[in-house]
């Protein structure tokens, strides 16, 4: 049966491909994506060794919430302490911060799409200086760190690389030397955390390795050790303490020495713990990355396995005579349904052997792209795990014969009886379920497995579940939903074929009437061939109603909640919390006479805990709680994001809905806003105490001043800056907002300290240009007003949903095949058929005419079917998405009918092949049943 099975493969090599052709998409993205995780995974766990390797211990404050970013600097004593423990031989400080921007000779930020912009003490135990010239001989890098604090240095001529020395000097990595022609001996402007300043470049060195620099696209500036202090705004302390060992010593040992001396404010960690650490970092991003990436692998195998079964499907049709003699010949049921399940393990083989190899590719060519977009990722081989072709078999293999199952079972009800007849009918015969079953079972049963899904998707949506129950609910009810529908369409397939096909039969005629009823022929046919049309038309779907009803509220927020006439921002990465430009753009702002108020924002997520148990000693304050609050039970600790900014001005310039409370006359040190769902959790209300846990891991009681419910821009907590600098080391501004002056025409130009302006445009185009003298500058911030801040925050979303529309829409190209692949088998089906229709008259042009409306009519069920779910399930999506961040449900009319019309020319494409074939047949094969194959 084996040696059956391969033949007959052989023998229909189109058909072999075809129903090839969508396993191997299918293997080979899923190949390409553990391809690409696992070697992102290894070439970054080597590069954390490399950024560990060159000291033994580190020093550190001690952290219990925040992120790492955010970890409190620690006094230059600590560094002095170290170095008397026994065994210690070296101790290096280190200081690192963000947003460090080098402007290049024509003023623009070096900004990397993606990776940060950082600037670090220079270390010599990471960073090795790169010589230029013919002196080589590397004295220079071992050069100690000048104390001296005067701005002179030797800027006659830099004849080699040299580490900075000197206030007014810096170097930077090769990379970013080599990419932006950054040369010695040139001064830049470098815009810092907190101001601008002008530097002489003296330095280029290789980050991590003496041999190559293992920068991931990070622009990288290097300081002496006292400019650091000034510059990043470390005055009298460091980040973190590197140790350096005497050869004999224990690592353990000098350890728990330190840890003893320091106490428990402090945190000691071995070189092995920081690998770790860093290599936890980079596969946290990892996993993120390539989950994304299996969800959209998970879609295209899913759309594969429709294509598959459908193929199965049509091909047991055309074999029904075929099979028939098998069972005449002495062939058993068990036999039969071997044979099936034999030709699709062979299909699933091929294509696994095939998609292997395509997949891995795939992997170079998604590495390149990420380099083409900014990340400069670790070189390394393409990694090929055995994880990696177990998943390739279970979608080779597993899918192709799990997709057969069901055609091998109705292969072996196939009666000897049918080998006797031409064509003979097979219908109540038990081969097709879908076709023998009445619509009341199909109706029953595809609204079972519909609202099942639905229910499971509601479920995961709507209840408060940890990420990991939430993703299975909605992983299990989406299939589910999509198996459904699908069944569901079988039993209207015929009327909505017919009345989409209602307007070709009236422009077409009779290639029209004949497209129209090949659709409604077989409604099983059409409906599973349309399913793989729909999955891709549902996610494409839900992403445009919650793209859009995010758009909208965006919108309606500024509109109706922000008042402040310009906005502040990085050039660059928007999104990123950690991104940001010096805090003196905002004062030099507040200066204008032009602008009336000036606020702040930083931004810090997870970054502090609040609790009301007045339990705890480390409590700073002398505050207590009220007399309401003491007789509410405690909560525990709630993790917050932060927003930092100027309690008493920011709700003239952006309104967060205060409930109850008022922000001017809180107290800046001692009050904080809350939003109202954090603070229902809580149990308190304006004027309660909540004890707040920053990074550096201090405590202090704050007073609620207001309770808001918009969170939008508030988040789940907001405090003051001048609190924010008392508890975080990050000195750059995440964001600024700006007010006018407001504008009178019977004010005099001495008022206004400026020249009389004759209208309001006149005026606000004078704000402007004072604003953008102001941010000449900064080049690494920008400004936009209302309007253009809102068209800027609309592109960037469109941006991101255009990148996921991308990816969805490579099940739209499988789906293509799909179609492709029913109407070759269809063609194949009906050769004698269109032999006949040939002979009475009908043109090779009309019978690719055909053909393609046939494609068309089948696109656009599928599409029109994929497009209500899609709008169904964005409704619930949006809906389960809490009012306070999402406000609005809107559906895009016209981007969905474009959706639409996408895929009637898909479907035009995918009928170009079978077209041609069915035109080139010769009449009189065709009627003879001769086979184009």
């Amino acid at each position: 049966m084996f040696k059956l099975a391969y033949r007959g493969l052989l023998e229909k090599k189109i058909r072999f491909t075809l129903t090839a052709l969508a396993v191997v998409l299918g293997v080979t993205f899923v190949v390409g994506v553990f391809g690409l995780t696992d070697s992102l995974r290894s070439s970054f766990n080597d590069l954390a060794v490399k950024l560990t390797s060159g000291t033994d211990l580190t020093i550190r404050k001690a952290q219990r919430i925040g992120d790492d970013i955010d970890r409190a600097s620690i006094p230059e004593t600590i560094a002095a302490e170290a170095a008397q423990i026994p065994g210690v031989d070296e101790v290096i400080p280190q200081i690192a911060a963000f947003n460090v921007v080098i402007i290049n000779d024509a003023g623009e930020p070096i900004q990397p799409n993606g990776p940060p912009a950082l600037g670090f003490s220079f270390a010599p135990n990471q960073f090795f200086i790169v010589d230029n010239a013919a002196d080589t001989s590397g004295n220079a890098a071992n050069t100690t760190d000048s104390t001296a604090h005067d701005n002179t240095s030797d800027t006659s001529g830099i004849a080699a690389s040299r580490r900075p020395l000197h206030p007014n000097e810096f170097a930077v990595d090769t990379t970013t030397a080599a990419d932006n022609n950054l040369k010695l001996g040139n001064v830049y402007k470098i815009s810092g955390p907190r101001t601008v300043q002008d530097f002489l470049l003296v330095g280029l060195f290789n980050f991590g390795s003496p041999d190559s620099n293992s920068s991931l696209g990070q622009t990288m500036t290097a300081f002496s050790l006292a400019t650091a202090q000034d510059f990043l705004g470390f005055h009298s302390s460091f980040l973190t303490v590197d140790i350096l060992l005497e050869p004999s010593a224990s690592p353990e040992n000098v350890k728990n020495l330190l840890e003893l001396h320091l106490g428990s404010a402090y945190e000691v960690i071995t070189r092995e713990e920081a690998t770790a650490e860093q290599a936890a970092k980079f596969n946290e991003f990892i996993d993120i990355f390539g989950v994304v990436l299996l969800v959209f692998a998970f879609i295209t195998v899913f759309v594969s396995a429709f294509i598959i079964n459908n193929t199965f499907q049509i091909v047991l049709g055309q074999r029904v005579r075929e099979i028939g003699l098998w069972r005449a010949i002495g062939a058993t049921p068990k036999q039969v349904s071997v044979v099936i399940i034999a030709e699709s393990v062979l299909v699933g083989v091929f294509s696994t052997l095939i998609g292997t190899p395509l997949g891995l590719g795939m992997t170079f060519l998604m590495r390149e792209l990420m380099r083409r977009f900014g990340f400069a990722l670790p070189t390394g081989d393409v990694q090929l795990h055995p994880r990696t072709a177990m998943f390739a078999v279970l979608v080779g293999l597993g899918v192709t014969v799990s997709a057969s199952v069901i055609p091998a079972w109705r292969a072996r009800r196939i009666p000897p009886i049918a080998a006797l007849g031409q064509g003979l009918s097979v219908l109540g015969q038990g081969l097709n379920t879908a076709q023998s079953l009445n619509s009341r079972k199909s109706l029953t049963l595809g609204a079972a497995l519909s609202l099942t899904g639905l229910f499971s998707i509601i479920i995961g949506m709507f209840t408060d579940l940890s990420t990991q129950p939430t993703l299975a609910l909605i992983g299990f009810g989406a299939p589910l939903s999509f198996i459904g529908v699908n069944i569901l369409s079988q039993t209207f397939a015929v009327p909505a074929a017919s009345i989409l096909g209602f307007p070709i039969r009236k422009w077409f005629k009779v290639p029209g009437r004949l497209a129209s009823r090949n659709t409604t022929r077989d409604p099983r046919r059409t409906a599973s061939t349309a399913g793989a049309m729909m999955i891709g038309l549902t996610l494409m779907g839900v992403s445009s109603v919650v793209g859009a009803s995010v758009q909208h509220t965006f919108i309606e927020l500024l509109e109706e909640n922000v008042t402040a006439d310009y906005f502040v921002e990085s050039a660059e990465n928007s999104f990123d919390p950690t991104s940001g430009f010096p805090e003196k753009l905002a004062d030099d702002l507040a200066q204008l006479p032009q602008i009336e108020s000036v606020v702040s924002y930083r931004f810090a997520p997870d970054s502090a805990q609040i609790s009301t148990s007045i339990q705890n000693p480390t409590l700073n304050s002398t505050q207590t709680l009220t007399s309401t609050q003491a007789s509410k039970p405690n909560h525990s600790d709630i993790t917050v994001n932060l927003l930092a900014t100027e309690l008493k001005l920011v709700a003239n310039h952006i309104d967060g809905d205060i409930m109850s409370g008022e922000f001017t006359s809180a107290d800046p040190r001692t009050s904080t806003a809350l939003h109202m769902d954090i603070a229902d959790e809580l149990g308190v209300s304006t004027g309660d105490v909540v004890l707040f846990t920053f990074p550096d891991d201090t405590t202090k009681s704050l007073t609620v001043a207001a309770i808001y419910a918009d969170s939008t821009v508030y988040g789940d907590s907001v405090i003051d800056v001048l609190l924010w600098d008392e508890h975080f080391t990050r000195k750059s501004v995440s964001f600024v907002s700006a007010n006018l002056v407001e504008w009178d025409p019977q004010q005099s130009a001495a008022d206004y300290n400026t020249a009389t302006y004759k209208s309001y445009d006149e005026w606000l185009a004078s704000s402007r240009d004072a604003v953008e003298e102001v941010l000449a500058q900064y080049p690494s911030a920008t400004a936009r007003n209302r309007e253009e801040f809102r068209e800027n925050r609309i592109s960037q979303l469109n941006s991101f949903l255009l990148v996921i529309t991308v990816f969805l829409a490579l099940s739209l190209v499988i789906a293509v095949v799909g179609i492709t692949n029913t109407l070759a088998l269809s063609v194949f089906e009906r050769t004698r058929e269109i032999g006949l229709l040939m002979s009475v008259g009908m043109t090779r042009k009309q019978l690719r005419r055909v053909i393609r409306l046939e494609a068309i009519v089948i696109a656009v069920f599928g599409a029109l079917l994929g497009v209500s779910l899609g709008v169904a399930l964005g409704v619930v999506a949006t809906t389960a998405i809490p009012a306070t961040i999402l406000s609005t449900v809107h559906i895009p009319v016209g981007r969905l009918l474009v959706y639409v019309a996408v895929s009637a020319v898909a479907g035009v494409l995918a009928a170009i092949i079978p077209s041609y074939r069915a035109s080139s047949m010769k009449v009189l094969d065709a009627i003879a049943h001769g086979n184009p194959n």
